[in-house]
């Protein structure tokens, strides 16, 4: 049997507010953790694409100030912003498998092919392809066959499903709320990488 307290913060975690602010947090905190994650690597491929700090060996290339920080706070960050969505948001808003997933793969994939343009590294060039198309292909497949659900989730901010038979339709305002909260969070998630990043 349920408890009163449970139930009472299952209802809570159910409503609009908090379903809003989760996705808005997910959002934010993932790509707050990829801007600082694009940042360490923009900064390693700076320094010819590889780099070591402390230990007992001699060490060919330091790796830039920061690095040693900027990597922990990336993957913390991008876990509370999963924890966020599947706490409060697991079926609402932009899907963060299909935009997440090419968030991290295709950005890397875009950085190693920096490397091979501008260092001529030819890893850099079959790294960045298979990286690209990791990021890219899954997302075409969910925009291909569900597109509602990537854009949307599988319900709307107040809980309510939406039905496959159609009887709950989702709105021009369901759309604008979840593409807006996606598009404003990972912006200030961005900007405020570049901040700390700087």
């Amino acid at each position: 049997m349920t408890s009163p307290r449970a139930r009472t913060a299952s209802t809570w975690r159910r409503r609009m507010p908090a379903r809003v602010a989760g996705s808005a947090s997910s959002w934010f905190f993932v790509s707050l953790g990829a801007g600082l994650l694009f940042a360490v690597t923009a900064r390693v491929m700076a320094v010819g694409g590889s780099c070591a700090s402390g230990g007992p060996y001699e060490i060919a290339v330091p790796c830039p100030p920061g690095v040693e920080l900027l990597v922990p706070l990336a993957l913390v960050s991008a876990a509370l912003g999963i924890v966020a969505m599947i706490v409060f948001a697991p079926d609402f808003g932009v899907s963060l498998i299909g935009f997440g997933w090419l968030l991290l793969f295709g950005g890397l994939g875009v950085f190693f092919l920096q490397a091979f343009f501008g260092f001529g590294d030819p890893v850099g060039l079959i790294v960045g392809i298979v990286f690209v198309v990791m990021g890219v292909v899954p997302l075409g497949y969910l925009l291909f066959t569900v597109p509602r659900v990537v854009f949307l989730g599988r319900s709307d901010a107040r809980g309510r499903l939406y039905a496959p038979d159609g009887s709950q339709h989702a709105g021009a305002s369901d759309y604008v709320l979840s593409i807006g909260i996606w598009l404003l969070a990972s912006a200030a998630g961005f900007a405020v990488a570049a901040v700390a990043a700087g």
